[in-house]
């Protein structure tokens, strides 16, 4: 399967090639938008609060709002990966 990457903060954001997505960035804040059938999933940097979060939005509007971490990555839908940057 061919695969995207996209830098985040300290992080890679890899996802199938065949997934919908859009990038923005703008004064206050930068991320990916991810989607599928039913979800929309916004990896997101808040420059001003220099934080990071997950937001799941569906169609029926229902929204989860998570921190961005090891353990909210599982939210995310098959095939995305992130990575921190390997620093040498």
């Amino acid at each position: 399967m061919n695969k995207w990457s996209f830098g985040f903060n300290t992080y890679i954001v890899e996802f199938p090639s065949n997934m919908l997505y859009k990038y923005y960035d703008d004064e206050y804040s930068s991320g990916l938008i991810l989607l599928n059938n039913e979800y929309y999933y916004d990896i997101t940097h808040n420059k001003q609060a220099n934080w990071n979060r997950i937001l799941i939005n569906s169609k029926d509007g229902y929204i989860k709002d998570l921190p961005f971490n090891e353990d909210t990555w599982k939210f995310l839908p098959e095939g995305v990966k992130i990575y921190a940057y390997k620093h040498s």
